[in-house]
């Protein structure tokens, strides 16, 4: 049970601090101690269910988010360079300026959109597992919002790319930070 408690605990506290990611010069830090709290409490609440294939789904979720952002990163300073390098005029008027480069420099342009497509499909598989890892816990535990919270992050997930998917994901963080506290040591402990 003493699993199941700290997985509440560390799933609230980490669900609750990511919505303090948004904030300025602290915010990073905050998303950081999110992640890792977040990844303790679905490990505590995989072993007490003895279902390890939970805490590896969200692994695996978080391993494909980072590596995707990385490549992204990559791509997308490489195709801002190519530009940089190829225009320096850029510089003088305003973006407008900066998306007539874009257009006329096609490997720029190639790095740049590559770089958000990667982003993109990185975020659509995160989501995935993170649904995979949420649905196991949601059908063992019984409690719905673990459900919801996966459908509206893989909803999230795939309208991203047009911007509407920020609110749906935002919601889902919502839902998870709910489906945490709605775990109730007592009553999970009488069923047991």
């Amino acid at each position: 049970m003493d699993k199941l408690k700290k997985g509440r605990d560390y799933g609230l506290i980490g669900s609750l601090l990511y919505f303090g990611s948004f904030l300025p010069n602290i915010g990073f830090v905050l998303y950081i101690a999110s992640i890792i709290l977040l990844i303790v409490a679905v490990k505590n609440i995989s072993e007490f269910l003895e279902k390890r294939n939970i805490f590896k789904d969200y692994v695996k979720s978080i391993i494909v988010i980072i590596l995707g952002s990385f490549i992204s990163i990559v791509l997308l300073i490489g195709g801002f360079g190519v530009l940089i390098l190829s225009d320096t005029n850029y510089l003088e008027n305003s973006i407008q300026v900066l998306l007539n480069a874009v257009k006329n420099n096609s490997l720029s342009m190639i790095l740049i959109t590559s770089g958000i497509i990667v982003l993109w499909v990185s975020f659509i598989i995160w989501a995935y597992f993170v649904k995979r890892s949420f649905v196991e816990i949601s059908n063992s535990l019984n409690i719905k919002e673990f459900k919801k919270a996966a459908e509206f992050y893989m909803l999230g997930s795939i309208l991203l790319i047009i911007l509407v998917g920020f609110i749906f994901s935002l919601i889902g963080s919502i839902l998870q930070a709910i489906a945490f506290y709605e775990i109730d040591i007592k009553k999970i402990s009488q069923n047991t």
